[in-house]
């Protein structure tokens, strides 16, 4: 079970916990739906942290081969309240993806317990488009993965309890140069049509000059929920010139949690939402 293995010389799920603790999460209701969720990950699944720099969300990720880990993941989608038409799409993706890493994900914040499944590995993107459900965003968002051929999607993410059908893709900028690649995330934030693209965000990580970067996009029947940058990598500098942005960050919370978790920074996501800018720092065992 991943919650035996050890980091620094404890569990990682007493790592979780402690880490939990250490925000304004710590007393919610819920946990136990989190400790739920832990139990039941397989041995030798890969389990990650992300958390917003204002601690206001915590979420935590577990992935594999399919083969070890779809059991897993059907399990806790049936078992967690998942609607049937949310299970025929979980299968229908799993088969037209082709995906062979998948994994599910729990999300805790002051008010709600949320969750769904994932898959980090590369797919084709305009398969991976087809996960959303059809808005004028999609299909903006397909047009300019067809112009500029984009042919991978880094990830995808999809929602699969409550009201909202959220899908997020992960779309890697292959461009060779720093320029070149803020170049092509202001040519998508375009094509998406955000009111208030972060081109700060993209100034930042030019000054910075960030190596690597993807664009992210959250999607729901609606519309664009959210939409920003993936900065891959560990980089405390790069951290902090995208985390000073938003004016939730709790520079002393965020390093209290990254100390009781003890696990590895792998990414940082950067969006521009309706309340302003979100940033989420990533975490991997």
């Amino acid at each position: 079970m991943p919650q035996c293995a050890t980091v620094s010389g404890q569990t990682i799920q007493d790592a979780l916990f402690e880490a939990l603790a250490a925000s304004p999460l710590g007393e919610s209701p819920d946990l136990d739906m989190l400790q739920w969720w832990l139990e039941i990950q397989p041995g030798g699944a890969t389990i990650g942290v992300s958390v917003d720099v204002g601690l206001e969300r915590v979420t935590w990720w577990s992935s594999g081969p399919q083969e070890h880990q779809l059991p897993t993941v059907r399990h806790y989608l049936t078992e967690g309240g998942a609607d049937p038409e949310v299970l025929e799409h979980f299968e229908w993706s799993l088969e037209n993806l082709q995906a062979t890493l998948v994994g599910s994900w729990v999300e805790l914040t002051a008010d709600r317990v949320g969750g769904g499944w994932f898959t980090p590995d590369s797919v084709a993107s305009n398969i991976a488009v087809q996960i959303a459900a059809p808005s004028p965003p999609r299909d903006a968002l397909a047009a300019w993965i067809e112009t500029t051929g984009r042919e991978f999607c880094a990830g995808i993410v999809r929602s699969a309890f409550g009201s909202q059908r959220l899908t997020e893709l992960v779309l890697p900028l292959v461009e060779g140069s720093v320029a070149e690649r803020a170049h092509a995330a202001r040519g998508a934030f375009a094509a998406l049509g955000i009111p208030e693209p972060p081109y700060d965000v993209i100034d930042a990580l030019s000054a910075e000059d960030a190596q690597a970067l993807a664009i992210h996009a959250c999607l729901s029947p609606a519309g664009l929920t959210r939409a920003g940058v993936v900065v891959p990598g560990g980089d405390t500098r790069l951290m902090l010139a995208l985390a000073g942005r938003s004016e939730r960050f709790d520079a002393a919370a965020l390093a209290d949690f990254e100390d009781a978790l003890r696990a590895g920074r792998s990414m940082v996501l950067a969006d521009t939402t309706d309340e302003g800018l979100q940033v989420e720092v990533y975490y991997t065992y």
